[in-house]
């Protein structure tokens, strides 16, 4: 259901006056925190190439590997 995704089960216990706005926002925090650890578990599993999009010439560097990616035999 649209109340399970993170952010939302969280609160469910604040509307249903048993936990503090306080403590609900704890432990929302360290639940989104665990997932981002999950998350980048899954992708250093992956081979996925990072970019720092604030490094000028970052379009270039993408097209370099893209281009190498796609003419391999």
């Amino acid at each position: 259901t649209s109340m399970s995704g993170l952010g939302y089960k969280e609160f469910k216990p604040y509307f249903e006056k048993k936990e503090s706005l306080s403590d609900v926002v704890k432990k929302w925090q360290i639940d989104e925190q665990n997932y981002v650890k999950r998350q980048m578990v899954w992708f250093k599993k992956m081979s996925v190439n990072w970019f720092d999009i604030s490094q000028s010439g970052f379009y270039t560097e993408i097209e370099n590997r893209l281009c190498k990616f796609l003419l391999k035999p």
